[in-house]
């Protein structure tokens, strides 16, 4: 079988990553790099045979030995590169978060089903085999009745001026698209992604603003928001780009019978002073791992083997909640969603 000829777009460490997979996985091959800093493009062919450098995307994309792009790129510019993909007749494997609200992602999904190819997210934790593993015994009732989550990365990122996309609030790089959305997924995902219902949030802005010169434009160094969802079960998201203590991320499903943590445990109470752990899968789950089986899993999509995970579906659910978050943190309002409302695309 022929290998599925994958370009790259954005050669910053996440395009690193998802090279790194392309050259890794028996399926494909990585032929192609653009980066605006031609010298990044440069430096990520140098180390894969066979791949060409390009200074732009739109020189890529004019490539005809690309099957299939990875798209690395700011969020701010994911739908106007994913369009000229679908154009250009190639799939997409999209960086999270795939837009920055729900209409760009209608957009970028209306692109797909025009040009009949595949679309995919990257929100590789739902790739994990281990996290695999806890989604069909959630689903068997391991935990009980779930009721609870919690979700929060903190870091203390420091990024150039090149990437001050990442502390600005209508580009959507900030803390909670960026960083806490990632665990979001994860959290929905091993629920079988209930809609929200009601999100309040509020944002702290100002160390965003002293890092980059970004005017009005400051965005969420710091996250938090309580998310009601239609299942019942309340989430606490907390997500931090620069805080002065422990950094880290971690996922947590409560159930009234146990707990499901990110690093792969069922967690049981049996008293005050008593905890039972119980592995699960094979393995702690691992970003390298993650990384490299959405990739296997986009390739199949490619070759028509396999349904997009995560395709636009939970996609728009994603945006669409985010899209909430930021606008109470925006308002300082409640966002209740409208009766009816459905973003996601069932039967189109």
């Amino acid at each position: 079988m022929e290998k599925v000829r994958i370009g790259v777009i954005g050669c910053s460490e996440i395009g690193h990553a998802h090279a790194g997979a392309v050259a890794a996985a028996d399926g494909s091959e990585l032929v192609a790099a653009a980066d605006l800093d031609v010298s990044t493009a440069d430096a990520l062919a140098a180390e894969h045979s066979g791949a060409k450098a390009y200074a732009s995307h739109g020189e890529l994309l004019a490539n005809d030995d690309v099957d299939a792009v990875v798209i690395c790129v700011p969020t701010c510019v994911h739908r106007d590169v994913a369009i000229d993909a679908f154009k250009a007749g190639k799939h997409v494997l999209l960086e999270k978060p795939p837009a920055r609200n729900v209409g760009e992602l209608r957009e970028i999904a209306d692109a797909a089903r025009e040009a009949d190819r595949s679309l995919m997210v990257c929100y590789q934790r739902r790739h994990d085999p281990v996290h695999r593993r806890a989604r069909e015994m959630i689903r068997e009732g391991a935990l009980g009745k779930v009721y609870y989550g919690r979700v929060r990365w903190f870091t203390c990122h420091s990024y150039p001026l090149r990437q001050e996309h990442c502390w600005r609030w209508s580009t959507r790089g900030g803390a909670m698209a960026s960083l806490g959305s990632h665990l979001l997924d994860l959290q929905l995902w091993l629920m079988d992604y209930p809609a929200w219902q009601q999100v309040t949030a509020w944002a702290h802005r100002d160390i965003a603003a002293k890092t980059v010169d970004v005017g009005d434009d400051a965005g969420d160094d710091l996250m938090v928001a309580l998310i009601k969802l239609e299942n019942g079960v309340a989430i606490k998201a907390e997500a931090s780009r620069r805080i002065h203590g422990p950094i880290g991320s971690g996922c947590e499903l409560y159930g009234e019978e146990a707990s499901y943590v990110e690093a792969g445990k069922l967690v049981r109470r049996l008293s005050k002073d008593e905890r039972a752990e119980e592995p699960v899968g094979n393995g702690s789950p691992t970003k390298h791992r993650q990384t490299q089986a959405q990739m296997e899993h986009f390739i199949e999509a490619v070759r028509g083997n396999a349904e997009p995970d995560m395709g636009i579906d939970h996609a728009l659910e994603m945006q669409s909640l985010l899209d909430a978050i930021y606008g109470s943190a925006e308002t300082g309002q409640t966002v209740v969603r409208p009766a009816g409302e459905i973003p996601r695309l069932r039967s189109e």
